[in-house]
Order: C-alpha cells, then structure tokens, then sequence
C-alpha cells in the first residue's frame, strides 16, 4: 500500500477556534494544526474508517 499526503481544508466555526486555542495553551500543543491532526488521528484508523473511541 502506498501512503500519499493529501492537503484538506477544514472551516471551523470560531467558537471551536477559540477552544481549540485554549487547549494549546494548556497542553502545550507547538500548534492548532499539531492538535488537529491529533485529533483526526485518534478518531481515524490506519485505513481510513471511522473508529469509535473505547470509553
């Protein structure tokens, strides 16, 4: 399987922003895009699909 990195355009509304900022700050997260991509990752497995987090 060959891998490829695909650039995405995600709008998110800005009260998100704004929490998505505050959780930088917090966590020391370097960015809102190393955040993001945390977050797509947990939720997207290595093929892609949807995974429902085990809570």
């Amino acid at each position: 399987m060959v891998m490829t990195k695909t650039n995405i355009t995600i709008t998110l509304p800005e009260q998100l922003i704004s929490r998505i900022d505050e959780e930088v700050a917090k966590n020391g997260y370097s960015s809102r895009e190393e955040l993001v991509l945390f977050v797509l990752r947990y939720y997207f497995d290595k093929n892609g699909k949807i995974t429902t987090p085990m809570i």
